[in-house]
């Protein structure tokens, strides 16, 4: 990303977890977007009635026919729903792609930043080393209107 960039970049998150010192867990800026994104696509429109328009609904849009599913228009709905994506979908750090597993609409998504975790205590647990994460998230549904999904994590560097 551009330097110009720099002030749209989402940052890390806190959880409800500890780390491996029993310090309040830290979530590095992809696991943010992972979780952000998840969020918006399991919620339904409506679901929260102070933000009666966030979610997408995913599970019924994977039960439409697999060539009405459109690449480009899901990030843009991601987009819509937060803008904050804006960069990484440009900067090509998340990839989203339909495809048909076991015969049912599905989605693959990468996620992966450029931008590396600085938080101290990841720093000390792997010997000083600073290492990227990427996610590759799988969702589908089944014959049985079941929605499956599968969240993977590797470290990078």
């Amino acid at each position: 990303m551009a330097s110009s960039d720099v002030s749209l970049l989402v940052g890390n998150d806190c959880t409800f977890g500890l780390d491996e010192f029993q310090n309040p867990r830290i979530c590095s800026e992809s696991e943010t977007i992972k979780n952000v994104m998840l969020f918006i696509l399991f919620a339904k429109p409506g679901q929260y009635p102070s933000l009666p328009y966030l979610g997408m609904d995913i599970r019924g849009m994977l039960f439409a026919h697999y060539d009405e599913i459109n690449e480009t228009e899901l990030e843009e709905r991601l987009i819509a729903q937060c803008s904050a994506l804006s960069p990484y979908f440009q900067a090509g750090d998340i990839q989203l792609r339909k495809m048909k597993y076991r015969n049912m609409p599905s989605l693959i998504i990468h996620v992966s930043t450029s931008s590396q975790d600085h938080y101290v205590g990841t720093q000390v647990a792997t010997g000083g080393t600073k290492r990227e994460r990427e996610f590759y998230i799988g969702i589908s549904v089944n014959e049985l209107a079941e929605l499956l999904y599968s969240v993977n994590s590797q470290y990078v560097g």
